[in-house]
């Protein structure tokens, strides 16, 4: 079960784009809460042609000088029918190990036309967690020993007869650490309690949210539980977070420390309340955030999960960012 706070947004950015590849890619599950379908990799798609997927692949060629975003070169339409993906450029800095969280600039091209259709180059880099609940395994098969400065090339169906690209150029990595570390705040009365419980994936102590009576507060509310010692974060940070999300009732939809070393988000792509409630906050902070239906999912709700008017409770490890 994973629900991502992200909300559908305009695909007008590359790390937009990736996030709904990346998250589609990764092994079964219900889907990501407000991850961008259009991006997305499609649930029922055409069977896999390996082999011709990796020889469309590598008609691709790219120029690029170093920190500058690349230009791919190829013969449109390109069409692949799976995920595939091939190190174009080898770096010369540290090597990539899994559950990590590397920092990539990225370039989307149409594979249709060869048009550009985002770049972070112009922005902030973004965060990718080298683990199988944060890619697919093709991306994830070529990062996993490559060296930082390294330039890869990845290709995915993004709908029926449409594939796009994703050209990143890997500029560093992240120490993230288990969980949240730093200085204890005072809990205000009316709020949910966190207690705390093993984790089957990770070291770390995970939070549980145990519900209070009584209704809930009709305004946003930030409660940070732990403030960490790092740079605040800003409305187009891209962070590494470990998240518990639960009704106000207490009934849980979403904890990412069931599947390991934390979830990339970029803030800028996430729900109202976690755009309002965590720009401030500091790296390594947990703080809870108590989010009203009209900052949330408001009278849709979200899937079987999140019903309509639902006021959220959530508690986030903010582990690492940029």
């Amino acid at each position: 079960m994973r629900t991502e706070p992200m909300r559908r947004i305009t695909c007008l950015t590359a790390c937009v784009a990736l996030a709904g590849v990346l998250l589609a890619g990764c092994a079964g599950d219900e889907g990501e809460e407000g991850a961008d379908d259009s991006a997305a990799v499609p649930s029922a798609l055409p069977s896999i042609d390996t082999a011709a997927d990796t020889a469309a692949l590598a008609t691709v060629t790219q120029t690029a000088e170093p920190g500058a975003a690349p230009v791919l070169a190829f013969t449109p339409p390109l069409s692949v029918t799976g995920p595939v993906a091939r190190v174009m450029q080898p770096g010369a800095g540290e090597v990539i190990e899994v559950n990590r969280a590397v920092v990539a600039d990225v370039v989307t091209v149409n594979g249709s036309d060869g048009t550009e259709e985002g770049s972070t180059y112009e922005g902030a880099p973004q965060i990718l967690m080298t683990d199988e609940a944060n890619m697919p395994a093709a991306l994830l098969d070529v990062l996993v020993g490559a060296q930082v400065g390294a330039r890869v090339l990845l290709a995915a169906p993004v709908a029926e007869d449409e594939t796009t690209l994703w050209a990143f150029e890997i500029e560093s990595m992240l120490d993230v650490p288990v969980q949240a570390e730093g200085t204890e705040a005072r809990l205000r009365p009316g709020l949910p309690l966190v207690d705390h419980a093993d984790s089957a994936t990770t070291d770390a102590r995970m939070p549980v949210i145990v519900p209070t009576d009584g209704p809930p507060p009709e305004e946003l509310v930030v409660q940070p539980l732990l403030i960490g010692a790092g740079q605040p974060v800003t409305a187009d940070s891209s962070l590494v977070v470990q998240v518990v999300g639960a009704l106000w009732d207490g009934t849980q939809f979403q904890n990412t420390w069931e599947e390991g070393a934390g979830k990339s988000i970029v803030l800028s792509g996430a729900i109202e309340g976690w755009r309002q409630g965590l720009v401030g906050q500091t790296i390594g902070s947990r703080v809870m955030l108590v989010v009203p239906p009209d900052l949330a999912w408001g009278d849709e709700g979200r899937g079987d999960l999140i019903p309509a008017g639902s006021t959220l409770v959530y508690v986030i490890d903010i582990l690492a960012g940029i």
